[in-house]
């Protein structure tokens, strides 16, 4: 939807129907996981730096498009539209910015809404919740600087990625990753890391699309990485580190490293054939599906 809209933007163009659907259904997905509010966020910072870029300070001209446009829409878009998003904006206000304005965070402690008997009925919550009585008597503490978090940070994401988790019969045990697939991610991550950072000009100039791919990522990953470094500095255990946290970010990661490998590559057509032909083999392992068979245990 937010491709669309810069199409249309491109075009110095304004379809309120798209603004609207788009909008609603973002508030909607930040209230139904709060992971997206950084998305929402990157989403909005791309759109209203286009909106500048197409009209300037010529506001009494997007004003009359944005006019003009919604006078033109069937009856039932122009009524049922705003509805649904005076709906959600209310919906989003009385959830969010309450939070906010009450206890300074969307998503408040448990025990800052309810009291600690309460909240002891949600095992997550109780077992932080132990990690920082430990932490405040000194039992534990949180000793490794940033630097040395970020290493940790870094591996583990990878690790959770492609390890093995087996169920309560064995204690959740953990395996480790098929080396194949977990090494041809570290391949591509850094050649395609490498090739956008060198090619980004040709990758980003011009190109709002990639810019907004490149938007969501960052501010989705400086933010699952803020989020996880003040739990550890909160219970001093490494926790947060898994690997599904970076799924709503790996298509757009793929189709940015994709682009970078492409500029990186032109001329060289046998070269990414064979890099090509490359990243399938090593993806032939099954990725998580044959993780699970290979390193599944008596228990199973």
């Amino acid at each position: 939807q937010a491709f669309d809209i810069l199409d249309q933007l491109k075009a110095k163009k304004i379809s309120v129907r798209s603004w609207l659907i788009l909008a609603i259904t973002a508030i909607l997905s930040a209230l139904v996981k709060y992971a997206f509010l950084p998305i929402l966020a990157a989403i909005a910072i791309i759109l209203a730096g286009m909106v500048l870029k197409t009209y300037g300070r010529d506001m009494k001209g997007l004003w009359r498009a944005v006019k003009t446009d919604f006078l033109a829409q069937p009856v039932w878009a122009k009524v049922l539209l705003p509805a649904l998003l005076l709906l959600s904006l209310g919906m989003f206000a009385q959830r969010d910015i309450v939070n906010f304005v009450n206890y300074h965070s969307v998503v408040p402690d448990c025990s800052r809404v309810l009291n600690v008997h309460d909240c002891k009925a949600y095992s997550p919550w109780y077992t932080d919740y132990i990690r920082h009585m430990h932490v405040l008597d000194g039992k534990h503490r949180a000793s490794k600087n940033m630097l040395q978090y970020t290493h940790e940070w870094f591996y583990w994401m990878w690790y959770r990625l492609f390890f093995a988790v087996n169920g309560l019969s064995s204690h959740f045990a953990n395996y480790p990753p098929l080396i194949l697939p977990a090494r041809a991610a570290e391949i591509i991550a850094v050649a395609g890391g490498a090739a956008l950072v060198l090619w980004r000009k040709r990758v980003f100039r011009d190109n709002p699309y990639m810019l907004l791919l490149l938007t969501v990522t960052l501010i989705y990953v400086v933010a699952l990485f803020a989020k996880g470094y003040a739990t550890y500095k909160h219970t001093a255990v490494l926790e947060n580190m898994n690997g599904r946290y970076l799924l709503p970010v790996l298509l757009p990661m793929a189709a940015m490293f994709g682009a970078g490998l492409s500029f990186a590559l032109k001329g060289y057509a046998r070269t990414k054939a064979a890099m090509a032909v490359l990243a399938v083999v090593l993806l032939l392992q099954g990725g998580g599906v044959l993780t699970f068979m290979v390193r599944s245990d008596e228990t199973w």
